[in-house]
């Protein structure tokens, strides 16, 4: 289904047995669009009944077919005689909720939580959004590009604490910026588990304002697109090779010139979880010699990567839940040195 890319139709069927998981417990994304519709029963009787009312169709005027099996009424015609359009259109109307994003104020920190594109959707599905300026200057949107979709620039975060209801931003805010946001909603980069993310809990807790970890995402079918965790992996591991490349100042690849000849770099990666695998990916693209290992076996996606796997002569299964790794035993550690 995602490779045809079905939920992009007018209306949509899913047909199934019952409203449960399944064997495989997997969710289907469909379920929860407002496009789609559920067909329930055994398959072969159902579509056979599902063809047969369908031909009935075919019979011009047989309006009392149409209305039995519940075509779904036609769309209506957007009105037009409102003479505004554009931002001025989407301003008046009313917004039920109100959204603000703020200026990351961590040390070197260039992203930023909201980026135009979306606060546009946001915008259209009938939120007000405020930006503090200069909030996305280092990630290269400029204030005019949010402007432009209907978001309002504030020039500071205690104007956008005081109008927003809910605030987004890359890192959790310092102590004189939560104190702005009590008993609002601040949705950040937590990191519930870590010793950082247990202070910045703490301290939330005392100043009264509603913390919303993304990093607490579950790893489900549905909220693939809010996996935060993986993407940033993604890109760590990226720029871990990049960085590395620049510090070890020879050829990655092997190269044999009239100056001399020289070896392919050895790599070793240490994890083989989506931050390892794009570093595996990036060494290899730049033609060097990849060796990796994980606390589990994943062999078979290392080798899909172009690297190479070895194993420590140590029997322990190292798969946490949720298809993470699991802290290792002291004994294996040893065998490892």
């Amino acid at each position: 289904m995602p490779v045809l890319e079905v939920w992009k139709s007018k209306m949509t069927v899913v047909m199934k047995r019952g409203r449960g998981a399944g064997y495989s417990g997997v969710d289907n994304p469909l379920f929860v669009r407002e496009n789609n519709r559920m067909f329930f029963g055994s398959a072969k009787p159902k579509m056979e009944e599902l063809a047969g009312r369908l031909l009935e169709l075919t019979a011009e005027g047989n309006k009392d077919v149409v209305e039995e099996v519940g075509a779904p009424e036609p769309a209506q015609e957007p009105d037009t005689t409102d003479a505004t359009t554009g931002v001025e259109a989407l301003v008046a109307r009313e917004t039920y909720y109100k959204l603000g994003v703020l200026k990351d104020r961590y040390p070197g920190e260039k992203r930023v939580a909201l980026v135009p594109s979306i606060c546009g959707k946001l915008y259209e599905k009938g939120y007000a959004i405020y930006v503090e300026t200069n909030a996305g200057l280092g990630a290269g949107f400029s204030d005019e590009a949010y402007k432009a979709v209907g978001c309002e620039v504030l020039p500071d975060s205690g104007s956008l604490c005081a109008k927003a209801q809910m605030v987004f931003v890359i890192r959790p805010p310092p102590v004189d910026v939560l104190h702005q946001l009590r008993g609002k909603y601040c949705v950040s980069w937590v990191g519930r588990l870590t010793d950082a993310g247990k202070k910045e809990i703490e301290i939330a807790n005392g100043e009264g304002v509603n913390l919303v970890d993304v990093t607490a995402v579950p790893r489900i079918t549905i909220a693939q697109k809010l996996d935060c965790l993986s993407s940033q992996a993604k890109i760590a591991g990226h720029r871990a090779v990049l960085e590395a490349a620049h510090e070890y100042q020879k050829f990655f690849a092997p190269e044999i010139t009239a100056a001399g000849k020289y070896p392919p770099c050895r790599v070793m990666v240490l994890g083989a979880g989506v931050a390892g695998l794009a570093a595996i990916g990036t060494a290899v693209s730049l033609g060097a010699e990849v060796r990796a290992w994980d606390v589990r076996d994943v062999s078979d996606q290392v080798e899909s990567m172009g690297g190479k796997w070895f194993s420590v002569d140590f029997k322990e299964e190292g798969a946490g839940s949720g298809g993470y790794a699991k802290e290792s035993s002291d004994a294996f550690k040893a065998a490892q040195k």
